[in-house]
């Protein structure tokens, strides 16, 4: 058994402890099924559940649970985002050794992104980064990309979409 798995597990056992009143116990279940394919190594539908589990009832802890499939699958900006969510929300009921990990992987993870900024004159138009929207013009912070080809499309109605590829 992975260090991650175990870590995964511990972390599954807090949150069910967490998660016993209400609609809570739909994201137990969302999340024990996250644990179970993630340890058959299907990080996409582990990581659509973890989601759903942490939308359903909103968890510090289930961060770390999201970024370990986001890392395994390429994601690196996303579990970068992710982790350093973790670690604020979690704040000091993160233990000391979970934090000197998380530190170590947002470390690494700090490798293996980029940034790109965004101009455009046309104000509202929407951004998108290989597919998934972002918001709008204008962008005002760069955005922190997973190293690698991206394709970024700016689109407004009555405008010509521009698409381009960035490394």
């Amino acid at each position: 058994m992975t260090a991650r798995l175990v870590a995964l597990i511990l972390v599954a056992l807090a949150h069910i402890a967490h998660a016993q009143q209400g609609d809570t116990a739909e994201a137990g279940k969302r999340f024990n099924a996250g644990v179970a394919l993630y340890s058959e190594a299907d990080y996409r539908a582990a990581l659509v559940e973890f989601k759903r589990a942490y939308d359903i009832a909103p968890n510090p802890a289930v961060l770390y649970n999201i970024g370990q499939p986001q890392f395994e699958l390429g994601d690196y900006a996303g579990a970068l985002d992710t982790l350093q969510k973790y670690l604020n929300e979690g704040g000091p009921s993160v233990p000391g050794a979970r934090q000197k990990t998380v530190a170590d992987q947002i470390e690494k993870l700090k490798t293996r992104v980029g940034s790109v900024e965004i101009t455009s004159n046309a104000v509202g138009a929407e951004v998108i980064v290989d597919d998934i929207s972002i918001g709008t013009t204008p962008v005002k912070d760069p955005l922190v990309v997973s190293a690698g080809r991206r394709r970024i499309t700016v689109t407004k109605p009555g405008l010509v979409p521009l698409t381009k590829a960035v490394d």
